[in-house]
């Protein structure tokens, strides 16, 4: 992915609103998430002893959140910028982009799925994992396993 897209000065697949509500939403989605790790797993209550324990256990429990964090990071670099842009952006607002996919309709045809306008995220971390997992010695004919683990994931 480039360091600077031709979409710097905005026109690109921009998602219009205000930053209220969505500031609050990303911090919400990051602390739900964290209390997720932390709180909501049936292991986490297991592990402590005594009150000494909680310290590690959150500690690494947020280190695991943030590795998850920067693998989707990863995932979605890997991406050429036009299959990041087919994927993310509607069907009608990509074709105004000027831009043609690479790879992704040779990835949809082997895992059998419409990857193209498909917002949200998901696909996109999922695509990315399937070229880094299928970019492997002898893992390539599995990728549509791996999308569709990565997507179940």
């Amino acid at each position: 992915m480039p360091a600077i897209l031709p979409f710097i000065n905005g026109g690109g697949p921009v998602v219009p609103g205000a930053l209220f509500p969505f500031l609050f939403i990303t911090i919400a989605c990051g602390a739900i998430s964290g209390f997720h790790v932390i709180i909501a797993t049936g292991t986490t209550p297991k592990m402590v002893k005594n009150e000494g324990d909680i310290l590690f256990i959150g500690y690494g429990a947020m280190l695991a959140e943030g590795f998850v964090a920067l693998m989707a990071l990863i995932a979605g670099c890997v991406l050429l910028p036009a299959d990041y842009f087919a994927i993310n952006a509607a069907p009608a607002v990509y074709t105004t982009f000027g831009m043609t996919p690479v790879h992704l309709p040779q990835l949809a045809q082997s895992v059998v799925e419409q990857l193209a306008g498909r917002t949200g995220g998901a696909v996109s971390l999922a695509v990315g994992m399937t070229y880094i997992f299928s970019s492997i010695p002898y893992m390539e004919n599995l990728i549509a396993y791996w999308y569709h683990f990565a997507i179940m994931f």
